[in-house]
């Protein structure tokens, strides 16, 4: 892991070029308020980040922030030790949904409180290379439409650069007949997408992309969007409402700014994790029994994505690093934190199930009555109906206001 330093000056100038919201920074808050505030956080900081994330976006923010939540924990602690090679800890994520389900919104939240924050749209593969060397390759990227990068004339190289960024290789270069611009990077990713765009990109994420990353739905019922509706017209102007939004996404960022200083301290350091077997065993017989009827078209096997259970449990402790046990570094992971991974890793695992199986369906359906059929069958969920209505060539003639 390359060598932690302050980032508040990073931070700030990076936030000023990435366009990032900086109407927080003139709001007076009361010590007291703040302290208060702060506390609550670090007792609960799952629930009080989802809470705030839920007040923006609501039936999406907590829904994405629990995962999103542990992407900058991820990016500062230390590789999971096993044999020789080690886990490396960081945590991208993919998130695919409606075009308005918030995924700019999201974003932009994610890069607010996310160490050395780099949004990317409408890039070249060189001025992205040249981007990420900039930084010194220890950045936090930021994606809020995956298909806009796809429409670049060097699109596949793009994704190649982000496949080499994110993955297990963290390194990046990029050759011309000048100059070689190459780094070995610390990064961690958030990509959204929409499922309208899902046939597009299918192919570019079966080169390994999507391997590298934890897959996460948004599907929204009509009975939800009418309540979002409802919401944001109530919401609106309302300062006192919003003015306390803004307090809460101050505090959050100066908690992960908590979370960075401490692993900068060589004294105060996590180093390492104290595991315990007993916790997690199941987690291997619940793998093998959902992974068992299917072969993984996007990566040829699931290893990558039983690593991710190991990655959410020791996010999810360091997140909570002010409720956990620290002997010496090395901080202690509990039956919470082996519960919320399992259950995150069950969640992403079956999402990726989802696309494979809609492979398959697709394959089989012949004519758009087959595809109703399957849109208006119970045995489906609505990710998987979301789903085959853009993958199929026949979605295009269904009434999309029948479908869901």
């Amino acid at each position: 892991m390359k060598e932690l330093k302050t980032p508040e000056i990073e931070r700030e100038e990076k936030g000023k070029e990435e366009g990032l919201d900086e109407s927080i920074s003139n709001l007076e808050i009361s010590k007291e308020f703040y302290n208060s505030e702060m506390e609550k956080l670090k007792s609960n900081p799952m629930s009080y980040i989802c809470d705030w994330a839920e007040s923006n976006l609501l039936y999406v923010g907590k829904r994405a922030f629990e995962l999103i939540s542990l992407l900058p924990c991820s990016n500062i602690i230390p590789t999971i030790s096993f044999k020789s090679t080690g886990i490396k800890a960081n945590i991208n994520a993919f998130l695919l949904g409606a075009p308005a389900c918030g995924k700019s919104t999201i974003t932009k939240m994610f890069l607010n409180f996310s160490y050395f924050p780099m949004r990317v749209k409408g890039i070249s593969a060189k001025e992205l290379i040249s981007k990420m060397c900039k930084c010194d390759g220890f950045f936090s990227l930021g994606i809020d439409d995956f298909s806009n990068l796809l429409e670049q004339p060097d699109g596949y190289e793009i994704i190649k650069i982000l496949e080499g960024a994110l993955g297990d290789e963290k390194y990046v270069s990029h050759e011309n007949k000048r100059s070689i611009e190459q780094t070995e990077t610390q990064a961690i990713g958030l990509i959204c997408g929409t499922w309208v765009d899902l046939k597009k990109y299918s192919n570019y994420l079966k080169g390994g992309l999507l391997s590298r990353m934890s897959l996460f739905f948004i599907s929204l019922k009509k009975k939800q969007m009418d309540e979002i509706l409802e919401y944001t017209y109530d919401g609106i102007g309302k300062s006192s409402s919003s003015k306390d939004n803004y307090v809460k996404q101050q505090i959050i960022k100066d908690f992960y700014e908590g979370l960075f200083k401490l692993q900068a301290d060589k004294y105060k350091q996590i180093k390492g994790y104290k595991f315990d077997s007993h916790l997690g065993r199941n987690v291997v017989d619940e793998f093998k029994k959902i992974t068992k009827n299917y072969k993984n078209d996007i990566n040829g096997d699931f290893k990558r994505e039983f690593h991710d259970f190991f990655r959410y449990l020791v996010s999810h402790s360091f997140l909570n690093i002010y409720n956990r046990k620290v002997e010496d570094g090395i901080l202690h992971l509990t039956e919470e934190d082996y519960k919320f991974a399992k259950k995150m890793m069950l969640e992403t695992l079956r999402n990726k199930i989802k696309l494979i199986k809609c492979n398959l369906y697709n394959k089989s359906i012949k004519s758009p009555e087959q595809l109703m059929a399957i849109i208006n069958s119970d045995n489906f969920d609505d990710d998987v109906k979301n789903i085959l209505l853009n993958l199929s060539p026949h979605g295009k003639v269904l009434n999309m206001d029948k479908k869901l």
